[in-house]
C-alpha cells in the first residue's frame, strides 16, 4: 500500500474521513510517563468515533510517575491534529495510525502529571511574562557498535573520561558537513580549526569532549 501524503486533520471528522480514506485498522494511542518516555495503546477503527468523542480509559497506576491503584483510572483523550500514519506499520491491507493525547481524570480534568499539560502550564506562564514563541527540539544522542552483526559497544567510556577508555575517541579525524572543516581529535580541539562565525553554533558542538575555547 502506497503511502499517502501527510495532511494535518483539523478535527474528529477529518480523522475518521482519512481512516476511512486510507484503510487504517488500528490507531495507537501515544503518550509519555513523567520522564517523557513514550507510552502507547491500540484502538480499532470502530472504537475510534467513540474514543475521539470521550477518550478512552487506562490504568494509569501501571504508569510510572501516574496514580496510585486506589485511583488508577485515567483517560487519555486524543488530538486530533496529530493524526498521522505510521510508515513503518503500513501493509499491503491495511494502515496504522497515531494519536498523541492528553491524560485526563475520569472527571474530564487535566491530569497534573501529563507532560502535555504541564507543557501548557509553562507556555501560558512565559506568554503572560511577554515570552510569545518557544522553540524546542530533541537532543541526538547514539551508541557507537563494534560491527553491525550485533550490538556490541566499541568501549566502557563515559562522559569525561580518559581517552584511554573511549575508543571512539580514536578515530583519526573529524568533520563538520556544515562548514567543510576537519580536524584531529587527539590534538587541537576543532574549534581552532573552524571559521569563527562557525565556532558557537556548529564546531564546538562536533567534539563536546573537548573545551570550545580558543
Amino acid at each position: 500500500m502506497a503511502i499517502a501524503p501527510e495532511r494535518t486533520a483539523t478535527g474528529a471528522s477529518d480523522v475518521l474521513a482519512q481512516v476511512e480514506e486510507l484503510g487504517v485498522e488500528f490507531i495507537r494511542f501515544w503518550f509519555t510517563d513523567i520522564f517523557g518516555r513514550l507510552k502507547s495503546f491500540a484502538v480499532g477503527r470502530e472504537e475510534l468515533p467513540g474514543a475521539l468523542d470521550e477518550g478512552m480509559g487506562f490504568d494509569g497506576s501501571s504508569i510510572t510517575g501516574f496514580n496510585r491503584i486506589e485511583e488508577s483510572d485515567m483517560v487519555a483523550m486524543p488530538d486530533p491534529t496529530t493524526f498521522r500514519i505510521l510508515p513503518w506499520r503500513t501493509g499491503e491491507s491495511h494502515s496504522v495510525g497515531r494519536l498523541f493525547c492528553d491524560v485526563l481524570k475520569p472527571g474530564g480534568e487535566p491530569y497534573e502529571g501529563d507532560p502535555r499539560f504541564q507543557m501548557r502550564r509553562v507556555l501560558g506562564r512565559a506568554n503572560e511574562m511577554g515570552f510569545d514563541h518557544y522553540y524546542l527540539g530533541p537532543e541526538l544522542e547514539f551508541f557507537l557498535f563494534r560491527s553491525d552483526e550485533g550490538p556490541e559497544v566499541l568501549d566502557k567510556g563515559g562522559y569525561f573520561d580518559l581517552t584511554t577508555l573511549d575508543v571512539a575517541s580514536a578515530s583519526d579525524a573529524t568533520s563538520c558537513s556544515r562548514c567543510g572543516t576537519s580536524a584531529s581529535r587527539w590534538s587541537t580541539p576543532i574549534t581552532r580549526w573552524a571559521p569563527r562565525s562557525t565556532r558557537s553554533t556548529c564546531a564546538s558542538r562536533t567534539v563536546s569532549r573537548w573545551p570550545t575555547t580558543r
